[in-house]
């Protein structure tokens, strides 16, 4: 039987996640948790980091148990036992990363038009169409472009952060601030920390994935939030956090007061960030495809793999058409915003998972199993579950309708699939699940 190519080590894996994580949000965001956090804007994004290891335990035990490309739909599955859970959270992470895509690539097209005069919706497509050929060439050529774009943007901020940390001459009282606001500063910095999940969906590419995939997350995690925490150390000694707080465009606004033409430099990091974002999002959704279609929850063309390059290449090519028809969208950033909603939820279902399965299959083999248990239940896992309701219930009501209205079309979507699919599937889908038990 024809399988994807194990061709990520640690290295390359961490800087999957990295490319996913350090996107746009940092340079939209500092700004908003400036005027939130006030001297405080470092903690919140400390604190956000925080809460993202939480349920990033969760995906690491996860992973460790079960390296498939369909990850969060396979756990829930399994913790659950109900199709109609499964779907709902099997569309969600579809939806969320095929989203980032189109939203993604726009902004490429916005950065690229300080350089050139470019139409932004057909630069966009170019990009997505650009990158989904890369994907389908194979993860090995995919991680080296990956390594290259993610070492660009992380070397990039972090250059920003060291020029405003010692070169910065506004005098800043780190410590003076008030709790509340480094709280609500910190639920805003979170959403900055979306997207380590993806790694878990690489599993069946990586090498010794039981292993590797939970240090890759905790590294993905771990390293964001130190290079957050340093820009903004670094963005508020350049301007002041009054300054941040105020302007449209903060962390250009910040590396003016330090470096000649920074517009420019500022100008290729982001389009470094856009361009890794684009390439792991259009990745991440091809193998969700793949590995749900395998599971016949999804039509069965879509678990094809390429003879040539043993890519899946129809679920490559629905990836590459969906995203492009996105652009098409009007108000996409409204779109986008409920991927916050729909990631919280597809977390809150993943930290439930590991605790069910910690009571229902004990025995299983586990690569990684989270520290700190009460009676086999995480402590974590729990905390994580109360952090992503809060967090749920800080969004707008319309945000949180939207996100709930999509789920249930998408899950709706599926089952309807399903029921064409021949009364045999079950007994299929139950039989890959023991196969899957098996090879771990």
């Amino acid at each position: 039987m024809r399988r994807l190519k194990k061709e990520l080590g640690l290295f390359e894996a961490a800087l999957v996640g990295l490319s996913v994580v350090i996107g746009a949000g940092i340079y939209v965001l500092i700004g908003k948790v400036g005027y939130l956090a006030g001297n405080g804007m470092w903690l919140s994004f400390l604190l956000a980091g925080i809460a993202a290891l939480l349920t990033g335990l969760s995906y690491a035990e996860l992973s460790s148990m079960f390296p498939k490309a369909s990850s969060s739909f396979l756990y829930v599955k399994r913790a659950f036992k109900n199709n109609i859970i499964a779907s709902a959270i099997g569309w969600s992470i579809i939806f969320e990363f095929m989203i980032a895509v189109p939203v993604v690539a726009l902004g490429l097209a916005g950065y690229l038009n300080i350089f050139f005069p470019l139409n932004k919706i057909i630069t966009a497509l170019v990009v997505i169409l650009l990158f989904s050929i890369l994907v389908l060439v194979g993860i090995k050529k995919s991680a080296k472009v990956n390594d290259v774009l993610a070492l660009l943007a992380v070397g990039g901020l972090l250059a920003i952060a060291i020029a405003g940390i010692f070169f910065g001459r506004v005098k800043i009282n780190f410590f003076s601030f008030e709790w509340i606001g480094a709280i609500k500063g910190a639920v805003l910095a979170f959403f900055a920390f979306l997207g380590f999940e993806a790694l878990a969906v690489e599993s069946e590419e990586t090498k010794n994935a039981r292993k590797l995939i939970p240090k890759a997350i905790f590294l993905t995690i771990i390293i964001s939030a130190i290079l957050y925490v340093s820009v903004a150390l670094g963005a508020m000694k350049a301007i002041g956090v009054g300054k941040l707080a105020s302007s449209s465009s903060p962390l250009a606004d910040a590396i003016g007061e330090i470096i000649p033409f920074s517009n420019l430099l500022l100008a290729l990091i982001a389009i470094a960030a856009c361009a890794g974002t684009v390439l792991i999002a259009l990745l991440t959704t091809s193998r969700l495809l793949y590995g749900i279609a395998k599971l016949h929850f999804l039509p069965s063309p879509l678990s094809k793999l390429n003879k040539k390059f043993s890519t899946p290449h129809y679920a490559i090519l629905i990836s590459l058409v969906i995203s492009s028809t996105f652009l098409l969208v009007g108000k996409i950033e409204e779109i986008a915003a409920t991927t916050s909603f729909v990631a919280l939820f597809v977390f809150s279902f993943v930290n439930a998972s590991v605790i069910m399965l910690r009571r229902s299959r004990p025995n299983l083999r586990r690569g990684f199993i989270i520290p700190l248990n009460v009676k086999n239940i995480p402590i974590s896992a729990v905390a994580a579950i109360i952090v992503n309701l809060l967090l749920i219930c800080s969004l707008p009501i319309k945000i949180i309708v939207m996100g709930a209205s999509i789920i249930v079309v998408g899950a709706i979507i599926i089952i309807l699939q399903r029921a064409f699919v021949i009364k045999k599937v079950e007994i299929e889908v139950e039989k890959e699940f023991e196969k899957i038990i098996k090879e771990i």
